[in-house]
C-alpha cells in the first residue's frame, strides 16, 4: 500500500506515468504515441472531453507543447505525479504500452508522423534562425549539455566547412519546426544523443552519420533508421577522456564526453556525400 493517502478524483483518468517518461527520448518515442493512440481509441467515450491526465510532469516546453498545444489538453485536466504520487479515480483507464522501453515500434512512429507532420498543421520552418542557411545537411548539435558533452565540436564544424553544413540546436525550435526541418533534410550529422530522436520524421533515403564515443553506443536509433529507410552510417571517436577521470567526473560511459576526431569526421562525411554524388 502506498505509504500516503492517496488522491481521491472524482473523473476518468487517463493513467501514463512511467519510467522516465518526462525525458525527450522515452518522451516523444514511447510516451506521447502511449497518449496519443489511447486517446483515438477513445474518441466516442463519454468523458474523452474531460477526462484527466495523470503523467510525468515536467516544465519542459516539449512537454506543454505536445499535450497543451497538439492534443489540447489544458493544465486543469494534468495531474502531476511528482506531486500526486498515488491516485484513487472514479474511473482509471490505463493504456497499453505502443512499445517495448527503448525500442519505438512501427505503429509508434507512424503516429508520430501522422500527429507532428500532418500537413493541415504545417508551418514553414524558417530558416533565418538556423544561421541563415537553407541548406538540407544538418549538424545536430547538443548545445551545452554538460551529460555527453562534445569536446571539438567547433573545430569539427570548421573542418567541414566545404560541405555547407548547417549547425543547429534542435532545443532551441519547436518540436513541429524539429519534425519539418529532419522530414527535408538529406543528410543529419549528429553526436549521439536525444536530438536524433527526431531522426522518426526524416524522409526514406536520408543519410545519416552518428557519433559516438568507443564506451557507449546503444543502439537506441537503429530501429528508427530501418523502419524509417535511412541509409545509417557509425563512426566510433576513437579517443575517451583520460582513464584517471573517467571515474572521478563522469558515473560511466554513457555521460563521459564525445570526443571528436576532426580529421575522423571530416573523411566520414566526405565519404557519404561521394556515395551519394
Amino acid at each position: 500500500p502506498p505509504p500516503i493517502k492517496a488522491r481521491w478524483v472524482d473523473a476518468t483518468v487517463l493513467a501514463v506515468a512511467d519510467l522516465s517518461a518526462e525525458i525527450y527520448y522515452h518522451w516523444l518515442l514511447e510516451n506521447l504515441p502511449r497518449i496519443g493512440l489511447a486517446l483515438e481509441s477513445l474518441s466516442n467515450d463519454k468523458d474523452i472531453n474531460s477526462l484527466l491526465l495523470w503523467h510525468n510532469g515536467g516544465e519542459s516546453k516539449f512537454v506543454a507543447e505536445g499535450l497543451q498545444v497538439m492534443l489540447g489538453l489544458k493544465p486543469h485536466r494534468l495531474i502531476d505525479a511528482r506531486q500526486y504520487p498515488y491516485i484513487s479515480a472514479r474511473r482509471l483507464l490505463v493504456p497499453a504500452f505502443p512499445s517495448s522501453f527503448g525500442n519505438p515500434s512501427a505503429a509508434a512512429q507512424n503516429w508520430l508522423r501522422r500527429f507532428w507532420l500532418n500537413p493541415d498543421l504545417s508551418e514553414t520552418v524558417n530558416y533565418a534562425n538556423l544561421s541563415g542557411n537553407s541548406n538540407k545537411r544538418l549538424w545536430l548539435s547538443r548545445g551545452d549539455q554538460r551529460r555527453r558533452a562534445v569536446w571539438g565540436e567547433v573545430e569539427a564544424l570548421e573542418k567541414l566547412q566545404e560541405f555547407n553544413i548547417c549547425a543547429v540546436d534542435l532545443g532551441g525550435i519547436s518540436v513541429r519546426e524539429q519534425a519539418q526541418l529532419l522530414a527535408g533534410a538529406e543528410l543529419v550529422v549528429a553526436p549521439h544523443g536525444a536530438a536524433m530522436d527526431n531522426l522518426v520524421f526524416a524522409s526514406k533515403g536520408t543519410n545519416v552519420l552518428e557519433l559516438h564515443q568507443p564506451g557507449y553506443s546503444p543502439p537506441y536509433f537503429h530501429g528508427i533508421a530501418a523502419e524509417q529507410g535511412l541509409n545509417f552510417h557509425s563512426c566510433e571517436q576513437p579517443q575517451r577522456p583520460p582513464a584517471l577521470f573517467q571515474d572521478l567526473l563522469w558515473e560511466g560511459p554513457g555521460s563521459e564526453p564525445i570526443h571528436l576526431d576532426q580529421a575522423l569526421v571530416h573523411r566520414s562525411v566526405e565519404l557519404i556525400i561521394k556515395m551519394n554524388l
